[in-house]
């Protein structure tokens, strides 16, 4: 593997990755991702270093659609647009590159191997974080009390919370919702 620096497309397996996904149908392109990723998680037996490369390089590509991730800069890394990748390949990601950091592969053990292990550790860490740091959605006063209407059959008062009525601009002090049940 002809490797020039640290960086996630920064050695031969990674930009060949990189030209295949610019190569490959725009509607093809998430599935050659989860596919990459989902045979580095599903090898039992020691992680060949390209396929862990290739890991890398293609979690690099997910995490960067995320809130926090960084945008792939080097032109090593595909040239095409990628469209809007499907969240659940975060968590897949992840695992990828938890089995990519683990024992019995040999990318890890190839860096590990020299100076700048720890710091390609340190990298591939911040890039699992990134993956990892999904935003919860959290439940406002205002939405709870939107999600207990729609629960109900009938005519319902209620009284919204006052940042909620600030934020529509109105001036009000009941809304009458209407909501029927599904049947």
């Amino acid at each position: 593997m002809g490797t020039w620096d640290i960086g996630h497309f920064d050695n031969d397996t990674a930009a060949d990755f990189a030209y295949t996904l610019d190569e490959t149908a725009m509607d093809q392109r998430e599935n050659l991702i989860r596919t990459t990723l989902t045979r580095t998680v599903q090898t039992q037996d020691y992680l060949d270093s390209s396929d862990a490369v290739e890991a890398v390089a293609a979690a690099a590509l997910v995490a960067a659609q995320c809130p926090d991730g960084e945008p792939i800069t080097t032109s090593y890394g595909p040239n095409e647009a990628l469209p809007v990748l499907a969240s659940d390949l975060r968590t897949l990601a992840v695992e990828a590159l938890d089995r990519v950091l683990a024992g019995e592969s040999e990318l890890a053990e190839l860096w590990d191997e020299t100076p700048e292990g720890p710091l390609w550790r340190q990298i591939v860490g911040q890039l699992r974080a990134t993956l990892h740091s999904q935003p919860e959605l959290q439940e406002t006063p205002a939405a709870r009390d939107l999600n207990l209407l729609t629960q109900r059959d009938q005519t319902t008062e209620v009284e919204p919370e006052p940042e909620f009525r600030e934020h529509l601009g109105a001036c009000f002090g009941t809304m009458v919702v209407l909501s029927t049940t599904r049947g």
